[in-house]
């Protein structure tokens, strides 16, 4: 997968158009976010192990990134 589907998709779970340096708080990111982005990576991503916790630490959209190992 490259970076322009993975900011699509965040978009589609962010419910708006999302770019790499956006804040995380800026764009209500909560535990409902996370169930999503759980569930994304579960769909799209099954041989990568992310611990809930990953997420809670991110800061940045660029951060989630970097989680699913997108170059």
């Amino acid at each position: 997968m490259d970076k322009k589907k993975i900011l699509k998709d965040l978009g589609k779970i962010f419910s708006k158009k999302v770019s790499e340096k956006d804040n995380l708080v800026d764009l209500d990111f909560d535990s409902l976010i996370i169930l999503e982005l759980i569930s994304y990576k579960d769909k799209y991503f099954k041989k990568i192990d992310i611990k809930p916790d990953k997420y809670i630490k991110c800061k940045n959209i660029s951060d989630l990134i970097k989680l699913f190992k997108i170059k």
